[in-house]
C-alpha cells in the first residue's frame, strides 16, 4: 500500500494501469476507509489518496504502508508513465502547460490509458491533442483537428465530458490549444465556453461570413461577435481557418442528411440578427436568407428584361443573377426551383434575339421552330409551372406573356405560308418510313411512335437518352435533327395511320398493322399488345420480334404522352425515358439486339394554359368543319394533305383556342407545336454507326447556354481564314482517329478575332502545327474554338463548342486532345477542362505569353 498526500478525491477508474499491473486507487478520507480497502483488496497494490497525516491515520494503517508513512510525491513524475515514455523523454513544453496537468491526466485517464507517444518523446502538442481527443470522444490524437473539433463540440456526450473537468483545467486546455494547435482552435473552444444559446458551429459560420466572405462587413458587427462569443480580439487568419472548417463541417452535414444542418443555419441567421447586421445573412452564400435574396434579385432582373425585350444588357444581367443563384450552396437542393431559374434565363436570352423574319415557306418555318423556338416551348413549360416564391412567380408570369406573344407571332407567320400541299424539304409524315426507317433497316430498326410527342418533349427525351449512353445520329451532311410534318388536321386517325401506311390515309389500329406489315415486313405493336403476364416486362412476342435478326423492322406505339393530354399536367411534367410506359424495357431489348432506334410521333400538341372555348362539335379539339369563315386565330386549308371530310377544314392557329371540352392538352390545330413531328435516331453505345449516318452534335441552340452572345454569333473582324481541309479517311465517323479529325464545314467560320488571327500568323504556332503534321487541326477549327472561347470570357460549355463545330461529343473530345498538344507548350495548360468535366477553359493570357502574341 502506498499512502500519497493528495486531495482525497478521485473521479477516475478504480484501477489504473501502471506498467503491466493494475493499481487500485482509494480515497483515504478516514482511517477506517483505508483499512476497509486493505481488507477488501488484500492481494492488489493500492494507492491511497489522503489529506490525513501519520498520526491521524494511526499505526494500524501505517504498519501496512510503504515506508510506514504518508509519502509526498511530485505528480509530474507520474506523467511520463501515463504515455508510456521514460522520464528523460519528456519535452519541456509538457511542464509549460501548467500545474493543473498531472492531476487532470490522473483524474481523466481512460481504462485503456492515454494515447502512447509513438515518437518516444512526450510533447505538449501530444498531450493537448490527447486531452481534446478524450473530450471529443475520438480514438486517437491523429483525429484531432479543427474540423473534428467543430464536428463534435456540440454533441451531448461532449457536453457531459466537459462538465467533469474543473474550470482551471479547462482554462489550461484552452491556453495549451492556442499555443500548440493555433488560434483558430482556441476560438472554437472560446465559442463553446461562451455561446450558451448557440452552437459552436453556428458561431464559426458567422465568423466565416464576417471575416472571409464579406470584406466590407461592418467593424461593429465583428466587435460584437468578439465580445460576446470569443472574449478576445480575433485575428483575420484565425477567423479564415475557423470559417473554412465550419463550411466543411456544415456541407458534410448537409450531404449526410444530418438534422443538425438546418438547425445550425437557423442559429447562424439568429446570431446575425443579434449582432444587428441581418444583411450578413442576406449576403451569405450558405444561409437560406442569402438564397432567398438571390432568388429575389434574379426575379428583378427577369422583370427588367421582360420590360426591355431585345436588350442584350438585360439578358446579361439575368445571366449574372443566375450565376449568383447557382453559386449559393443551397441552390442545388431544390432541383425544380433551380431548373426554373435556368429556364427563365434561357427564355430571356431567346427573347433578346432579333425576331425571326417571316419565313418564305412552311418548310423553313418548321425547321426554324424545331431548331429554335421548340426549345423556348420546352423552357416555357418549366417556368409556366411556376414557383412558390412570389417574386419569381410574378417574374415568370410576365415572362410568359412575352414568350407567348412572340410564339403566337411565329405561329401566325408560319400559318401564312401553310398549305395543304406536300412539303418540299420537311419530311411529310407519310414518307417517314421511306426516307428515315428504310435506309436503316438493313442493320435492324426499332421504330417507336410516341403518340403526341412534341418537339419540346422530344428534346427532353433525347437529352435523357444521351445521359443513358445512347448516341444520337444524323444522316451525313445533316447537322440538325430531322423534322416531319403531320397531316392536316394533326390528329391520330389521319397522321399516325398515314405514317404506318406510307401514304395519306384515314385509319385506325386495325388498319395500321397490315399497312405497316406491307410497308416494312415487320410487326406493329399497340398498347394492348404490350400487356405482359406476371414477371415479364413485355410479352414474349414483342421480345422475340426485337431479338430476331431476321426481323429488320419492328414498330411499337406508346401512348403515355397522348394520354397525359387528357388528364395530367404536361407543364408540371419533366419528361424522361422512364416516365414513358414500356419505353425503358424496349430500349434495353433494342440495345441487346444492336438495333437502331427511331423515336418519332404522329403529331405534337399544345398545352391548356387558358384561352377561348369556341364550341363546335363538327371536328375535334383544335379543328372544325367549314361553316363560319375563319377568324384571325384560325386558318382555312384545303389540299391533298387535308384529310378531313371534303378535303378542307378550319384549323385553330392560336394555341389558346379550342372547340371541345377542357383537357390538359390538345392537338389537331395548325400551330407549329402540333404540326412538327420530331425524329430522333439513336444507336446503342458501342454499336456501329450505319452507313450514311454520323454521330450527331449536341442539338441545343446557342442561346440555351448561359452567357451565350445574343446579338451576333460571329465577331466583327476582317481576316478571312484559308481553310486547310484534311481529306477524311475511311474509318467510321464514330471512331475518328486523332489525325483524321473532320474539318470545319465550309461557311462555319467566316472571320477570325484578333486573338485567333494573331495566333495563326505566329511563327511558333506554325512550328507547333508542322511538328504535329497530320495529327494537327485545320486553322478554321482552331480559330472557331478560340473565337467561341473569347466571346465567353475563356469558358465554353463542351456541348456548345461541339454544336459550334458541328461534331459529336466523342469527336469534340478528340479535337480538344489534339488542340491541347498544339497549344499547351511546355506543359502549360492554355487549354484545359474545368473540374466539372465538361467546360472547356482557354487561358488567354497564357496563350499570349506562350506564343508571344500582343
Amino acid at each position: 500500500m502506498l499512502l500519497l498526500r493528495a486531495a482525497p478525491t478521485w473521479t477516475g477508474d478504480q484501477a489504473i494501469a501502471v506498467g503491466s499491473e493494475a493499481v487500485r486507487v482509494v480515497v483515504g478520507s478516514s482511517q477506517l476507509a483505508v483499512l476497509d480497502a486493505y481488507y477488501e483488496y488484500p492481494a492488489e497494490p493500492i494507492v491511497v489518496l489522503t489529506a490525513l497525516d501519520d498520526q491521524q491515520l494511526g499505526s494500524a494503517v501505517r504498519l501496512r504502508a510503504e515506508r510506514h508513512s504518508v509519502q509526498s510525491v511530485d505528480a509530474w513524475e507520474l506523467v511520463p508513465g501515463l504515455f508510456k515514455v521514460g522520464n528523460p523523454n519528456v519535452d519541456k513544453s509538457v511542464r509549460d502547460l501548467g500545474a493543473w496537468l498531472p492531476q487532470m491526466l490522473l483524474t481523466h485517464q481512460r481504462a485503456a490509458g492515454w494515447p502512447v507517444a509513438t515518437s518516444g518523446t512526450l510533447s505538449g502538442d501530444h498531450v493537448i491533442r490527447a486531452t481534446l481527443a478524450d473530450l471529443l470522444g475520438l480514438d486517437g490524437v491523429d483525429e484531432v483537428d479543427l474540423v473534428a473539433l467543430l464536428d463534435h463540440l456540440d454533441e451531448p456526450q461532449t457536453n457531459a465530458r466537459l462538465r467533469d473537468y474543473r474550470s482551471d483545467e479547462l482554462v489550461g486546455i484552452l491556453a495549451g490549444a492556442r499555443k500548440h494547435l493555433g488560434g483558430s482552435v482556441a476560438l472554437a473552444l472560446h465559442a463553446k465556453e461562451r455561446a450558451t444559446t448557440y452552437s459552436t458551429l453556428a458561431v464559426a459560420l458567422v465568423a466565416d461570413l464576417l471575416w472571409n466572405a464579406h470584406a466590407a462587413a461592418p467593424e461593429a458587427a465583428r466587435v460584437r461577435l468578439e465580445e460576446r462569443f470569443f472574449g478576445t480580439k480575433v485575428a483575420g487568419a484565425d477567423a479564415k481557418l475557423l470559417g473554412e472548417a465550419a463550411r466543411s463541417v456544415i456541407l458534410r452535414l448537409e450531404a449526410a442528411g444530418d438534422s443538425r444542418f438546418e438547425d445550425v443555419l437557423r442559429q447562424a441567421e439568429a446570431i446575425f440578427a443579434d449582432l444587428d447586421w441581418a444583411e450578413g445573412a442576406i449576403n451569405s452564400a450558405l444561409l437560406p436568407a442569402g438564397l432567398e435574396a438571390r432568388y429575389t434579385a434574379f426575379a428583378s432582373a427577369v422583370d427588367a428584361a421582360a420590360e426591355s425585350v431585345g436588350s442584350e444588357e438585360s439578358a446579361e444581367a439575368v445571366d449574372r443573377a443566375l450565376a449568383e443563384v447557382r453559386a449559393h450552396d443551397l441552390a442545388a437542393r431544390d432541383v425544380d426551383e433551380l431548373l426554373g431559374v435556368e429556364m427563365a434565363a434561357r427564355l430571356v436570352r431567346w427573347l433578346a434575339l432579333p425576331a425571326v423574319a417571316a419565313p418564305g415557306s412552311f418548310d423553313r418555318a418548321a425547321a426554324a421552330y424545331w431548331h429554335g423556338s421548340a426549345w423556348a416551348d420546352r423552357a416555357r413549360s418549366v417556368t409556366w409551372h411556376g414557383s412558390i416564391r412570389p417574386a419569381l412567380a410574378r417574374a415568370y408570369a410576365t415572362l410568359a406573356e412575352r414568350v407567348t406573344a412572340r410564339r403566337d407571332a411565329e405561329d401566325a407567320d408560319a400559318v401564312a405560308v401553310l398549305s395543304g400541299d406536300t412539303p418540299t424539304t420537311v419530311i411529310p409524315v407519310e414518307a417517314l418510313l421511306e426516307r428515315v426507317v428504310a435506309p436503316l433497316a438493313s442493320a435492324g430498326v426499332l421504330l417507336i411512335v410516341l403518340d403526341g410527342m412534341s418537339a419540346a418533349v422530344a428534346a427532353e427525351l433525347a437529352d435523357d437518352a444521351r445521359r443513358l449512353r445512347w448516341v444520337e445520329m444524323l444522316p451525313e451532311g445533316q447537322k440538325q435533327r430531322l423534322t416531319a410534318l403531320a397531316t392536316l388536321p394533326s390528329i391520330t386517325r389521319y397522321s399516325r395511320s398515314s405514317l404506318f401506311a406510307g401514304r395519306l390515309t384515314d385509319g385506325n389500329q386495325g388498319s395500321e398493322k397490315p399497312a405497316f406489315k406491307k410497308q416494312t415486313g415487320g410487326p406493329l405493336f399497340h398498347k394492348d399488345d404490350l400487356r405482359s403476364p406476371a414477371g415479364q416486362r413485355l410479352p414474349a412476342e414483342v421480345e422475340f420480334a426485337i431479338a430476331d435478326p431476321a426481323q429488320k423492322v419492328v414498330g411499337v406505339v406508346l401512348n403515355t404522352i397522348d394520354d397525359a393530354l387528357a388528364k395530367a399536367d404536361p407543364d408540371a411534367t419533366r419528361w424522361t425515358l422512364a416516365q414513358i410506359a414500356n419505353l425503358p424495357a424496349l430500349l434495353a431489348l433494342a440495345a441487346t439486339a444492336g438495333r437502331t432506334v427511331v423515336l418519332t410521333s404522329d403529331h405534337g400538341h399544345v398545352i391548356e394554359r387558358g384561352g377561348e372555348y369556341r364550341a363546335d362539335g363538327s371536328g375535334g379539339a383544335r379543328w372544325r368543319a367549314l361553316g363560319t369563315p375563319a377568324a384571325a386565330d384560325e386558318i382555312t386549308l384545303a389540299g391533298p394533305r387535308v384529310l378531313a371530310p371534303g378535303g378542307s377544314a378550319v384549323l385553330a392557329r392560336a394555341e389558346g383556342l379550342r372547340y371541345t371540352a377542357k383537357a390538359a392538352g390538345y392537338h389537331g390545330g395548325a400551330s407549329l407545336a402540333e404540326l412538327t413531328v420530331p425524329i430522333v435516331v439513336l444507336r446503342p453505345t458501342g454499336a456501329a454507326t450505319p452507313n450514311g449516318w454520323l454521330d450527331a452534335p449536341p442539338q441545343a441552340p446557342e442561346w440555351w447556354y448561359e452567357g451565350s452572345p445574343v446579338a451576333a454569333s460571329v465577331p466583327a473582324a476582317t481576316a478571312q481564314l484559308k481553310k486547310r481541309v484534311t481529306k477524311p479517311k475511311s474509318a467510321p465517323a464514330n471512331d475518328v482517329a486523332m489525325f483524321d479529325l473532320p474539318p470545319v464545314a465550309e461557311g462555319t467560320v467566316a472571320v477570325a478575332t484578333s486573338l485567333s488571327g494573331a495566333l495563326l500568323a505566329s511563327e511558333l504556332y506554325a512550328e507547333q502545327r508542322d511538328r504535329l503534321k497530320r495529327r494537327s487541326l485545320d486553322d478554321a477549327t482552331v480559330a472557331l474554338i478560340l473565337d467561341t472561347a473569347e466571346q465567353r470570357g475563356g469558358r465554353v460549355p463542351g456541348e456548345m463548342l461541339a454544336t459550334a463545330l458541328g461534331v459529336s461529343a466523342a469527336v469534340l473530345e478528340q479535337t480538344l486532345a489534339v488542340l491541347r498538344r498544339l497549344l499547351n507548350v511546355d506543359g502549360f495548360d492554355v487549354v484545359a477542362i474545368d473540374t466539372d468535366g465538361t467546360t472547356v477553359l482557354v487561358d488567354r493570357q497564357l496563350l499570349c505569353e506562350q506564343f508571344s502574341l500582343r
